[in-house]
């Protein structure tokens, strides 16, 4: 059933561009919080270490003094708040967005639980890991509430 609003046409039940589900609102906050992150990140600490020795040698610095950070962490920051703002501003891929970054931050979660964040050439502490574990949780949580939009 189609219904006419003015000169655009909508399907029943479908949600709008402007509907605000969960994964856009997930997605929304994800946004101002990785994108600004990453640009002090690069500001903070350019270094991008290759190998674990090399990162734990060349040290890191710390975001607003507790979010420890280099230059690998800082652009997993700006994939992930480029790819929560595509999915803030296109209804369709919200859903998959959050879902993805959810389940991503998942594994990021636990291999820095398992394994010893200095093992890895990101830089990481108990901080990063409130933000990872946040991420983790509402990404999926926010993915699984919000219905797929899959209408024409």
């Amino acid at each position: 059933m189609t219904q006419h609003l003015g000169s655009a046409a909508t399907v029943a039940g479908a949600p709008s561009e402007v509907e605000w589900t969960p994964a856009r609102v997930f997605l929304l906050i994800t946004t101002i919080v990785h994108l600004p992150l990453a640009l002090v990140g690069f500001l903070t600490d350019r270094t991008f270490p290759i190998g674990a020795q090399a990162a734990e040698a060349a040290g890191s610095a710390h975001i607003f003094g507790f979010l420890e950070t280099n230059g690998w962490h800082t652009l997993g920051a700006l994939i992930v708040g480029l790819v929560a703002l595509r999915g803030t501003l296109n209804r369709r891929a919200a859903r998959p967005a959050a879902l993805t970054l959810g389940v991503t931050h998942v594994a990021l979660f636990l291999s820095l639980v398992i394994w010893e964040p200095s093992t890895f050439w990101i830089a990481s502490n108990n901080a990063d890991q409130f933000v990872h574990a946040f991420t983790a949780i509402a990404g999926t949580a926010s993915g699984l509430a919000t219905r797929s939009s899959f209408v024409s």
